[in-house]
């Protein structure tokens, strides 16, 4: 279930896509043909146009950061992750809960293998949880939701709003 963003999310998000859309149109006329570092702005755009609720814009900014760095980069970067775990987000918020799934795992998997910190892999599992759930797999789901949740109790009381998140999820989804 997607949350719609408040209108303070949104106004930021107008904000951020202001600001992000000039770094972006600066970066690629400074930049050389076929550089991996516009995905990350384009990323960025993409994220905030997902907290604005524009979800086919924000999909199209992150298939085009997910084909920028695919192309530079090599598959288990965690550039490559974090993009295919955005793109998955997108998914997720345009109810295509089977693709968003595929797109998430392969990105916990490239997350985990890669290093990255805790709380970045917990939410990437808690995205992969609830597209699960969406696909009809209610007992995988369930169980990656624990493994998130379970990250971030590891971290201490420094992500209580997260793992309430996951509890409140958790709660509505017996396995």
């Amino acid at each position: 279930m997607r949350k719609d963003p408040t209108r303070a999310e949104r106004e930021f998000a107008t904000a951020a896509l202001v600001e992000l859309r000039a770094a972006l149109a600066l970066r690629e006329k400074l930049l050389s043909p076929g550089s991996p570092a516009p995905a990350e702005t384009i990323e960025l755009i993409g994220r905030a146009e997902l907290a604005h609720g524009d979800i086919p814009a924000a999909r199209l900014s992150l298939e085009r950061a997910l084909q920028i760095r695919q192309a530079a980069l090599p598959p288990t970067c965690l550039e490559v992750a974090r993009s295919l775990r955005w793109l998955g987000e997108a998914r997720l918020a345009a109810d295509e809960a089977t693709e968003a799934a595929d797109l998430l795992g392969r990105a916990t998997i490239s997350l985990a293998a890669g290093g990255a910190e805790a709380p970045e892999l917990s939410g990437a599992r808690f995205a992969l949880a609830r597209a699960l759930a969406g696909a009809g797999q209610a007992a995988t789901a369930v169980k990656t939701a624990r493994e998130a949740r379970l990250i971030l109790q590891a971290l201490g009381t420094a992500w209580q709003r997260e793992t309430a998140e996951i509890d409140t999820w958790l709660a509505s989804h017996p396995g």
